[in-house]
């Protein structure tokens, strides 16, 4: 409920012509007290509520569904665009089979450069959304830090120069 200027004026006006203005600080008073209170009550019983039903857990896990949605769909992206590097790799060697290989245009050279930014771009964003998804993970959930010393304990290859 929201009380505008006008609407306090009007109730103050009314209060002192039917309290009269020896009891209006009095009452003026009382009504705060008790409107302060009304106020702790209803905040106390909604925290208590939220804490009861687990609103933040939901929260949590809403906030999480949406950015495994966004990390899907940058997979989704990523397998797109490494399909079609594919199918013009194989494309490019059937061609160089029946005809000596020419050199590239710059037109292809540009279109080359431009699927590998794009390529770049979907790793680092999904790379992105998996680390602000593992910092947002309760402690009880968190996995424990694998010891990056010892290679048959890693959880995750890390490609080197020669992968590529």
């Amino acid at each position: 409920m929201e009380l505008g200027f006008l609407e306090i004026i009007l109730i103050m006006i009314v209060g002192l012509v039917v309290i009269g203005p020896e009891r209006m600080p009095e009452v003026a008073r009382s009504i705060i007290y008790w409107w302060g209170r009304m106020k702790r009550m209803v905040t106390d019983t909604r925290a208590e509520l939220e804490k009861e039903i687990g609103a933040d857990d939901i929260r949590r896990q809403l906030k999480n569904e949406a950015i495994m949605k966004q990390l899907g769909e940058s997979k989704e992206a990523i397998e797109a665009a490494l399909n079609e590097t594919t199918d013009n790799i194989q494309r490019f060697k059937h061609i160089g089979e029946q005809k000596p290989r020419q050199m590239a245009s710059p037109d292809d050279e540009e279109i080359i450069r431009q699927k590998k930014i794009a390529l770049k771009e979907a790793a680092e964003a999904a790379e992105a959304a998996e680390d602000k998804t593992d910092q947002e993970q309760s402690p009880e959930t968190q996995t424990p830090e694998l010891d990056d010393s010892d290679p048959s304990k890693t959880a995750k290859h890390k490609p080197d120069e020669s992968d590529t």
